[in-house]
């Protein structure tokens, strides 16, 4: 059994909304789980879900969004690579101000480029994904297209 791309894909869209992943090793079965951390009942009932798959699965891998500073260093090689030249220096200036998350969403959000950023992060997102399985020896589907992170 591997994961297929799909799969893939759609763990990639759920880690970039907040949420984990837990993939049993034995056959692959895929569950998610958003902490929001809201109030004390989200707490249990995220604690619940996660003692309940470590009492079913015996063994398992848990898939967790990007760290603040490998989004930023996805939104430097968006600013370097795209094609529109002044909109490339705006999001790298806006990447050295204060506030460059919200700052490079403003940016992006009314440019020509938006869907272009969507599809670079979500391919962004896919590697790390891919990394995380290979590093954890969890077969896949063969890579359609890969971008390095790092």
């Amino acid at each position: 059994m591997k994961l297929t791309n799909k799969q893939i894909r759609s763990i990639a869209e759920s880690l970039e909304s907040g949420i984990k992943v837990y993939i049993n090793r034995k056959d692959y079965e895929i569950r998610e789980i958003f902490f929001p951390f809201n109030s004390v009942d989200d707490v249990d009932i995220e604690n619940d879900e996660v003692e309940a798959i470590e009492k079913k699965w015996t063994a398992y891998v848990v898939l967790s969004q990007l760290e603040s500073s490998e989004e930023y260093r996805i939104m430097q090689q968006f600013s370097d690579q795209v094609e529109d030249k002044a909109l490339g220096i705006e999001l790298n200036n806006v990447l050295n101000r204060k506030s460059p998350f919200a700052n490079f969403k403003i940016v992006i959000d009314y440019s020509s480029s938006r869907t272009k950023w969507f599809e670079f992060r979500q391919s962004m997102y896919e590697a790390h994904v891919r990394d995380q399985l290979q590093v954890n020896k969890i077969e896949m589907a063969e890579n359609t297209a890969s971008h390095n992170i790092g």
